[in-house]
C-alpha cells in the first residue's frame, strides 16, 4: 500500500503547475482588485444550482483609461464551450469590474438562473451614455462551440441584458426640432434702387425648422419726393408695394439666432410727377433679388428682436420720361437696405 501512495505523490509533484486562469490587468488606481472581482463572481455563482465553477478555463481582462471619465475593457473568456471576447466602455472602472464578474458568471453557467446578478450589474441609469460591443473571436479561426451568452431579464423586471439594453438606448432616434411659426413686423430704410433714402414698413409670416426658415413677406415703401435736375421746380413722387419669398439657413447660439437669407421680391413701382406732365409709363414691374444677414436676439422665450442689413439687386430697371424734358428717372442696379423689428412665436 505504501508504494502506490509514494508513486502518486511523485507524479503530482512532477506535474507542471497550472497557469493562472484569472487575469485582471488594470491601472494602479481607480479600479477594484482581482480578488474583489473573484469575490463578485463567487457571490453570483453561489446562487446557481450545481457545481459549475470548474468549467471556467481562463479569463483575461485588460482595463485602460483614456480620460478621467473614459474607461475601456477588453475581456476574453474561455470555457469548454468556446471563447468569447467582449469590449465595454464606461465612465467608471467599478462598472466594468461589475460587468466582468457578471459576464464570467454567465459564461461559466449560461443555463442557470442568476438571481443575485442584479445587485452586481451596472446601473442602467448611471451608464446611459456608455456603449458596448461584443463579438466572438473571428480572427482565431476557431469556431465557437456555443453562441455568446445573452442574459435574460429576471422575473422581477430587473434586466440583465446589458449589451442588449445599451444597443436599444443608442439606437433610439433623436427628437427632431418641431416646426415653429413666427409673425413679424419690421421698419425698413433703403437706398439705391429707389432714388434717395426712404422708409418703409413690412411684415409677414415665417416657418422655422431646426436649421432653415422660410419667410413670406410684404412691404410698402412710403412715397418720397425727389427734385428733377433737368426741370427746376418739378419733382417726382415714387413709391413701391411688393411681396417676397426667401429662405434662411440659420443657427441658434444661446439667446441668439444668426443666419443668411436669399430671396426674390416682386411688386409694382409707381412714379408720379409734380410740375410736369404725367410720365409714361407711370407704373412698372418691381423685380429684385435680396440677400440679408439675419441677427435675432431673444429677450424672452417667445419674442425676438430682429436686425437685418442686406443688399438688393435689380433684375428689371424701368426708365421714366416726361414730354419736353426727357428721362426723369431710372431705378438703380444695386441698393442697400436695413430692417429692424420684432418677431413673435405662435
Amino acid at each position: 500500500m505504501l508504494a502506490p501512495a509514494i508513486a502518486l505523490w511523485l507524479l503530482g509533484s512532477l506535474a507542471p503547475a497550472a497557469t493562472s486562469s484569472f487575469e485582471w490587468i488594470v491601472p494602479e488606481e481607480g479600479c477594484p482588485t482581482a480578488q474583489e472581482v473573484r469575490d463578485d463572481v463567487d457571490r453570483i455563482l453561489a446562487a446557481t444550482p450545481g457545481d459549475v465553477r470548474d468549467d471556467l478555463a481562463q479569463m483575461h481582462a485588460t482595463v485602460t483609461r483614456s480620460a478621467e471619465d473614459a474607461w475601456s475593457l477588453d475581456l476574453t473568456i474561455t470555457t469548454s464551450r468556446g471563447e468569447t471576447r467582449t469590449q465595454l466602455r464606461a465612465s467608471r472602472c467599478d462598472t466594468l469590474a461589475e460587468a466582468t464578474a457578471l459576464f464570467v458568471a454567465l459564461a461559466t453557467n449560461p443555463e442557470g438562473t442568476i438571481e443575485r446578478a442584479t445587485s452586481n450589474a451596472p446601473d442602467a441609469d448611471e451608464d446611459t451614455n456608455e456603449s458596448s460591443t461584443s463579438s466572438w473571436d473571428a480572427n482565431s479561426g476557431v469556431a465557437p462551440a456555443m453562441p455568446p451568452p445573452e442574459p435574460e431579464p429576471a422575473e422581477g423586471g430587473a434586466g440583465l441584458a446589458i449589451r442588449r439594453g445599451v444597443r436599444e438606448r443608442s439606437a433610439a432616434p433623436k427628437r427632431s426640432q418641431p416646426l415653429e411659426w413666427r409673425l413679424r413686423v419690421v421698419g425698413m430704410t433703403g437706398f439705391g434702387i429707389l432714388p434717395s433714402w426712404r422708409g418703409g414698413l413690412g411684415g409677414g409670416v415665417g416657418l422655422l425648422t431646426r436649421y432653415v426658415r422660410v419667410d413670406l413677406q410684404g412691404a410698402y415703401w412710403f412715397p418720397r419726393t425727389t427734385p428733377i435736375e433737368n426741370a427746376p421746380g418739378a419733382s417726382t413722387v415714387t413709391t413701391a408695394g411688393l411681396g417676397s419669398l426667401r429662405g434662411c439657413p440659420f443657427g441658434r447660439i444661446r439667446g441668439f439666432e444668426l443666419g443668411g437669407c436669399l430671396g426674390l421680391e416682386i411688386g409694382r413701382f409707381t412714379v408720379a410727377s409734380e410740375g410736369l406732365a404725367e410720365p409714361e409709363p407711370g407704373r412698372e414691374l418691381w423685380l429684385t433679388i435680396t440677400g440679408d444677414f439675419l441677427v435675432g436676439w431673444h429677450p424672452i422665450d417667445r419674442l425676438m428682436i430682429v436686425f437685418e442689413p442686406g443688399v438688393v439687386f435689380a433684375l428689371h430697371r424701368p426708365r421714366f420720361a416726361a414730354e419736353g424734358v426727357g428721362d426723369i428717372l431710372q431705378t438703380g442696379p444695386v441698393g442697400l437696405r436695413m430692417a429692424l423689428g420684432i418677431e413673435v412665436s405662435l
